[in-house]
């Protein structure tokens, strides 16, 4: 329960947030540049919005990215893993059936995962698992009480009886979790990379890490908006700090997220024949951004190609 001073807390942290939002117009916030309502016509609202939220919430729940393949997941991304092991389905189920029947515990739980998808219902785009962070809290919760109670089962049953089946019983399902655990790091470390490095936004650094060493070298740096969130990358590597960004008067914010520029940096697509024809600048872009004949410095993936 929330006391007088953990709720002082509460809107002190979340004061500045809010009159950040409200300081902005809609379109100009990252919630405006990605929920669901911004491509409905209005006079389409009234019939598909409801229809298109309720496909939107129970997506978020699909069995295909929780426990069987999360190639299509923003930000992870990774075959034939789904965010939760796949042993783990069964004990979930469990835990589930066994919350029905605490009145004082289902309400609590069954609350936290009807609100924990929410920012994913109600934005764009495929399941994105940043949007959905506070499932896993709960359905891990859910998961381990649902193995606390097979396992007071099967010793209760099975213990007194016959300790070796009840040994195999939970041997087998610590093999088995192994299992999952070791199938998930050889997907993860090894497969990943190479099949999802454009995903994984893989190059990024490199070309940051490559523009801050040119910045003495050039007057102007164009960094193509090919690089999602180039800017990031900029700051993050370049260690600059953000007093230093703050009294910057030439920075230009994004219509909803980050800069277009800052200092020497500019963040955009790149016009090749315009661009090309600049004094004393670095452009830096992917391969379809810049003709080949016209590249000095090229990154190349895990699998050998030109990025």
């Amino acid at each position: 329960m929330l006391n007088k001073k953990n709720m002082i807390i509460f809107v002190i942290i979340i004061t500045p947030m809010v009159f950040d939002f409200l300081s902005k117009p809609l379109a100009q916030t990252r919630f405006g540049g990605i929920n669901i309502f911004i491509r409905t016509k209005s006079k389409e609202s009234l019939f598909n919005l409801p229809i298109k939220l309720a496909f939107n919430y129970l997506n978020q729940f699909h069995p295909q990215h929780l426990f069987l393949d999360t190639s299509s997941t923003r930000y992870f991304n990774i075959k034939g893993v789904g965010l939760f092991y796949l042993i783990s389905l069964p004990f979930l189920l469990i835990g589930l059936f066994y919350l029905t029947k605490i009145p004082l515990l289902n309400w609590w739980a069954f609350g936290w995962l009807a609100i924990s998808v929410l920012p994913g219902a109600l934005t764009l785009g495929p399941p994105n698992v940043g949007r959905i962070l506070m499932l896993f809290p709960i359905l891990d919760f859910i998961t381990a009480l649902g193995i606390v109670i097979f396992l007071k089962r099967i010793k209760r049953q099975y213990y007194s009886i016959n300790k070796s089946l009840y040994m195999l019983l939970f041997s087998s399902v610590v093999i088995i979790y192994g299992f999952n655990v070791n199938y998930f790091l050889r997907q993860y470390l090894i497969d990943s990379p190479n099949r999802f490095f454009s995903q994984w936004q893989y190059g990024a650094k490199q070309v940051a890490q490559y523009a801050i060493s040119q910045e003495h070298q050039v007057d102007k740096i164009i960094i193509s908006d090919s690089i999602k969130q180039g800017y990031i990358y900029i700051l993050f590597y370049g260690k600059k700090d953000p007093v230093w960004l703050s009294q910057l008067p030439n920075k230009i914010r994004h219509s909803f997220i980050g800069y277009q520029k800052f200092g020497q940096y500019e963040f955009r697509d790149i016009d090749w024949i315009k661009d090309q024809n600049l004094n004393r600048a670095l452009i830096v872009g992917t391969k379809t951004d810049i003709p080949k004949k016209n590249t000095i410095n090229s990154i190349l993936s895990p699998t050998g190609e030109e990025l």
